[in-house]
């Protein structure tokens, strides 16, 4: 493992160490689960305050950062051991702090058969994802358009400062997942580790939710229930592996509703304010979803702050905002400097008319997008989506909208009733469409039997609350925001808050026959960690096969591209680009043949030419459009759907 990734995973040791020590000597009643979600949070906001940092300095580069990580981590072990000492002595017992962790990943020593299988199936598909993750390099769309390229950017321009660019989005959506992209890549001089970073959110999300279903009054078995069903998510496998951003946002949340549902059960501690405070400010910096998932928690867990600390309440919640604002000052400035709001320009991307038809019609096709596809399957469990879709329809037909009517829809969005007729190939095994199907039934089933009073629940009001917090996650981002065909990806984080419900209410029996069908269900989800469209398990090893294969470019024209400029000796790139158009194959291969110069977006449209660099002379130039630049001085050289022009006089012969 490469050194640098060995000092990142030091410093969040370190920093777990701290919150340990911390935790002993000041006598704080905390489980060494929520010491993981506070140390993974703490983490963040550590990194968060790296990158903006040395942004301001504009030193966002190598080996600033390895000497901010190497005083990240010995600040936090040397205090831990001062600690430690003032407990001990010289007696330091480095064994406990160990252990410690690795309870985090354990309930209890005696296991029962089924418990023991339920290990085994998370161990084997948390190791399966993890090989799956190192095999391949990036290739997800939004990546290839956004997410990578920002980073590239960054890197180039050793600061996170917005940038000119044809590609809004790569200055406009919130950075974390992408700052925890660049640390890596910085560090590494590579993308090589880059999909690691949704894995590892994965995990946390998997530790959380056991965390969650705990304090809620689950007992072991239902928690190691929890824990499966959200590692065998359909869209969570397949992003598990990826450079999507909506594995991040489930763990940042799930740490708040961790943290929110330990107040709410009666531990009031001020650690548990400062962890939301930190996971919320770092939800908000992930991903806009974030706004409409986290408001009703917030509503919830704000009434339990009032009835907590009664008159000091104000101060606790002033404290979380304060915290959250923190985290999301750099980004914030930079948007409401360009685009006068903290959130950039979102108005495609929200409902033109909020009315109660719009919130049910995206309602009932939220729901319906995680039947769609699984529909097409020849099982049992396509049978029933088919089934339960075609209730849904019947549905949405008595709310009287058209089911693309552009008021609540994205442009050109499809029939989520008729996918069949919109895409000609099964998409359940993609990463943006794929939905989820076993755990939507589950949820439905979860909710009838609570309604009727299914088992006598231990802390049912609080279970209620949660339920009704959820649900009006859902009604937010259906309220809100425009239908999307991709929508069962951005819905990630609420499957995920689900996963505990799920586990208290369906599975309260200990008879065998009841506690398999977990089990039965995970090794069917298998089909999706086996059959990932954009990642599939190969025997072959991934990492021997070119960059060009692993990227997935099907157009010979990004090499040829690349190969005529390395040839041409060029150092200044000029990109015309489209909105979404794949730019990072651009850099990466230049890169990869030893590419030092610049690359600037030219010729900016929007309101980030305010950022470009009048001074720079490209002697290349990438055209992603029908258009031609009629500029003196320049050949075309490649005439098709991309083309290059060259600067013959500024290029070197």
């Amino acid at each position: 493992m490469p050194k640098s990734i060995l000092l990142l995973i030091a410093s969040w040791l370190s920093i777990y160490v701290l919150i340990y020590e911390f935790s002993k000597i000041r006598k704080l009643y905390i489980s060494k689960r929520d010491i993981f979600l506070l140390s993974a949070v703490s983490w963040g906001a550590c990194l968060v305050t790296i990158t903006e940092g040395l942004s301001i300095l504009t030193k966002f580069s190598k080996k600033p950062l390895l000497v901010c990580w190497i005083l990240v981590f010995l600040v936090s072990l040397f205090v831990s051991l001062f600690l430690r000492w003032k407990r001990y002595g010289s007696n330091l017992g480095i064994k406990e702090i160990w252990l410690s962790l690795i309870s985090c990943f354990t309930f209890q020593k005696k296991r029962s058969i089924i418990l023991v299988i339920i290990q085994g199936l998370l161990f084997f598909q948390v190791a399966t994802l993890a090989l799956v993750a190192f095999q391949y390099l990036p290739n997800n769309w939004d990546a290839m358009i956004y997410h990578l390229t920002r980073v590239v950017h960054w890197q180039q321009n050793h600061s996170v400062a917005h940038f000119a660019t044809n590609i809004d989005r790569q200055i406009q959506m919130p950075p974390f997942a992408e700052f925890l992209l660049a640390n890596l890549q910085i560090l590494l001089n590579n993308d090589r580790y880059s999909n690691f970073v949704q894995w590892f959110a994965m995990i946390i999300c998997i530790i959380g939710v056991s965390n969650i279903a705990e304090k809620l009054g689950a007992t072991t078995i239902q928690q190691y229930i929890a824990s499966l069903f959200c590692a065998f998510i359909p869209m969570g496998i397949l992003q598990s592996t990826s450079t999507q951003n909506d594995y991040v946002l489930a763990a940042c949340l799930i740490c708040f509703v961790s943290f929110g549902v330990s107040l709410m059960c009666g531990h009031i501690n001020r650690i548990w304010i400062i962890g939301m405070g930190l996971a919320l400010g770092l939800s908000l910096l992930t991903k806009g979803t974030a706004y409409v998932f986290a408001f009703p928690f917030c509503i919830l867990f704000g009434f339990y702050i009032i009835k907590s600390y009664k008159k000091s309440f104000l101060k606790e919640g002033l404290l979380i905002v304060f915290i959250a604002l923190l985290i999301n000052t750099g980004h914030f400035s930079r948007n409401i400097s360009l685009y006068g709001s903290p959130i950039g320009p979102g108005e495609m991307y929200s409902n033109e008319t909020l009315s109660v038809k719009g919130l049910a019609a995206n309602t009932v096709r939220n729901v319906a997008l995680n039947f769609a596809m699984d529909s097409q399957q020849p099982n049992l469990i396509g049978a029933t989506s088919s089934v339960i879709l075609s209730w849904l329809r019947l549905v949405y037909q008595s709310i009287g909208l058209s089911p693309t009517d552009p008021k609540y829809s994205i442009i050109d969005s499809p029939n989520v009733f008729n996918l069949k007729a919109s895409y000609s190939q099964n998409l359940f095994y993609n990463e943006n469409f794929a939905g989820n199907a076993v755990h939507t039934i589950l949820i439905i089933i979860a909710m009838v039997a609570f309604i009727l009073g299914f088992g006598a629940l231990h802390n049912r009001i609080y279970i209620g609350l949660y339920i009704t917090a959820v649900l009006g996650s859902l009604m937010f981002y259906s309220g809100y925001l425009k239908w999307q065909v991709w929508g069962s990806r951005l819905l990630l984080p609420l499957f995920a808050i689900w996963c505990p419900i799920i586990a208290m209410i369906l599975f309260r029996s200990r008879k065998i026959v009841v506690l398999v069908i977990p089990i039965i269900l995970a090794i069917y989800l298998l089909s999706w960690t086996f059959n990932n469209e954009l990642h599939p398990i190969s025997l072959t090893s991934q990492m021997e096969r070119s960059r060009k294969v692993q990227i997935s470019i099907d157009d010979p024209l990004y090499q040829q591209i690349a190969d005529e400029i390395i040839a041409s000796q060029c150092k200044n790139v000029g990109l015309v680009l489209r909105y979404d158009a794949w730019e990072y194959p651009f850099w990466i291969l230049l890169q990869d043949q030893g590419f030092k110069g610049r690359i600037e977006h030219i010729n900016v449209a929007n309101v980030s030419k305010k950022y470009q660099d009048q001074s720079f002379t490209p002697c290349a130039i990438i055209v992603d459009s029908q258009e031609v630049i009629n500029q003196p001085g320049y050949e075309k050289v490649i005439d098709s759907r991309i083309k290059l022009l060259l600067n013959k006089t500024l290029i070197k012969n």
